[in-house]
């Protein structure tokens, strides 16, 4: 197998991309031995041995992107190896976020996870926040211009005075500089040690930061066209899918309206 070409071919990918690519390549290219280019069958094979359907996804991925780059098509039916179903991420509650936040080193530290949670932004988007961002009109409310997808701006209001003033001192310590500089992998590390130094809380991702600032605003009273507006949504089945409830949760309703 070409594999030193194919890096060579995809190196502007992102690092840990090529590099998952690569692993799983040379790890196709010890199972299928003696054959110079691996057969469609032996691609066959390699690929029902993971029974996890996200490694599956990936190996997939790999291996189809190193079709295309030996002009191969790609030989198996969409159905064959189909993408797992989404899971709707489960989130958490106020006073848990609060006892999260006690676990922060130092303030910026603090200010990132709090942001990610007020703001319901995404790590990419909380990593493009200068100072220049943080819009404060006099008889308007305050707020954050967010750049989000397909560079897409949406204008996030904060009403919560003691985050903004929090907010304000934090960005008047970095000057021109970007609030949070560091990159993706360092933010969810950094939730992930924040959770597992705090007791009786679980470990959480950055994208359930936003479902739980999602469900906490909706059962405050928050209308669905506000909460996608708030999200960056452009798809309000989008936002729906934060939403999805339980049956028990179905149940307490039910009994909470008298039906």
């Amino acid at each position: 197998m070409d594999i030193e070409g194919f890096v060579q071919r995809y190196k502007g990918l992102a690092p840990l991309t090529i590099k998952a690519y690569e692993d799983t390549l040379r790890q196709l290219d010890a199972f299928i031995g003696d054959e110079d280019e691996p057969r469609d069958e032996s691609v066959r094979v390699f690929l029902e041995n993971f029974k996890n359907a996200n490694y599956l996804q990936r190996h997939k991925a790999a291996i189809k992107r190193y079709y295309t780059y030996k002009g191969r098509l790609w030989p198996f039916d969409r159905m064959e190896f189909p993408r797992p179903r989404k899971k709707i991420p489960r989130g958490t509650t106020r006073e848990n976020i609060e006892k999260i936040l006690e676990a922060a080193h130092d303030e910026h530290e603090y200010m990132a996870i709090k942001t990610l949670f007020m703001l319901g932004c995404r790590i990419a988007e909380l990593r493009l926040l200068d100072r220049s961002r943080l819009i404060e009109n006099p008889g308007e409310r305050p707020g954050v211009l967010i750049l989000g997808k397909r560079n897409k701006e949406r204008f996030v209001p904060v009403v919560d005075k003691t985050y903004w003033d929090e907010l304000k001192k934090y960005a008047a310590t970095r000057g021109s500089e970007p609030l949070f500089p560091e990159s993706y992998l360092y933010y969810r590390n950094l939730l992930r040690r924040m959770c597992e130094d705090t007791e009786d809380v679980p470990i959480l991702t950055p994208h359930q930061l936003r479902h739980s600032r999602a469900i906490e605003l909706y059962n405050k009273g928050m209308k669905l066209n506000e909460l996608q507006q708030f999200l960056g949504h452009e798809n309000p089945s989008t936002t729906m899918g934060y939403l999805r409830v339980s049956s028990s949760e179905v149940g307490d309703a039910l009994e909470r309206v008298g039906g």
